[in-house]
């Protein structure tokens, strides 16, 4: 097994105990911390199916190329690990420090389009980003929060980085999003929730039919008329319903004798 990747340059895994002993070591005696990132190119299975293998080859020298440019400045290990699996490793930094780089690597490739049988085309990938000392003291312990992140960043839309120890926040702020938008759906579509053989108050003395603008008609209590609404209890199997009717729906009231 070679120590280097004939395609992209960057080593193979055979060179990952030797580095990894190094950086064990460094961060035991000196507290040196180190970053681990990992990338993947997004859908690349649909890039082999289209082009070929030959093909794929291209995209993955075109990709790591485009890392080697927006890393060059600091110093960093490169290794593919598999496939479209890429792993840099970052000596003395912490992934604070890298992610910003990350992030401007995910926009240049939304800009820079690849170029392969005569046709141009973007190419995106997902990132994740852990360091010790944050995600742990040891290699294993890194390596494995690399991944999870990079997971997280595959399950929320791809074409992004996530930091480790950013995953906690982010679910949490993606669960408050999704109440909220929750929350607005039922206050703006006015649901109603009715169960059979339970009634939401005797049926009022009002009763009604309301003539719709689509041509449809409702029968039913008329039990409020407030703004720009009227509200409608209708009979639901053995139990009540109540709807909810904006007045520029409605074309009509007529109440029944």
């Amino acid at each position: 097994m070679d120590s280097k990747d004939s395609l992209t340059g960057f080593l193979t895994e055979k060179k990952l105990p030797t580095i990894t002993r190094i950086l064990e070591s460094t961060y035991a005696l000196n507290k040196k911390p180190f970053t681990i990132l990992i990338f993947d190119i997004d859908h690349f299975k649909r890039i082999n199916e289209r082009f070929g293998h030959l093909g794929g080859d291209e995209v993955l020298a075109f990709f790591s190329g485009q890392v080697l440019r927006h890393f060059a400045e600091i110093e960093f290990i490169p290794f593919r690990l598999e496939g479209e699996t890429f792993m840099l490793v970052f000596p003395g930094q912490q992934t604070r420090q890298i992610k910003p780089r990350v992030d401007a690597l995910i926009r240049a490739l939304k800009k820079k389009p690849c170029s392969l049988k005569h046709l141009s085309f973007h190419i995106s990938c997902s990132a994740g980003l852990a360091d010790c000392p944050s995600a742990g003291a040891t290699w294993q312990s890194v390596r494995e929060a690399a991944d999870r992140a990079l997971h997280f960043s595959k399950m929320t839309g791809r074409g992004r980085a996530t930091e480790y120890t950013h995953i906690s926040f982010l679910k949490g702020l993606r669960f408050l999003i999704v109440t909220i938008c929750l929350v607005i759906i039922l206050v703006t579509a006015r649901v109603t929730f009715w169960a059979k053989g339970q009634h939401f108050g005797e049926p009022s003395s009002g009763k009604v039919t309301v003539y719709l603008k689509s041509g449809g008609t409702i029968q039913g209590q008329l039990l409020e008329k407030s703004g720009d609404s009227v509200s409608i209890q209708i009979s639901i199997g053995e139990g009540y319903g109540i709807t909810v009717l904006k007045r520029d729906q409605i074309k009509k009231i007529s109440q029944k004798k």
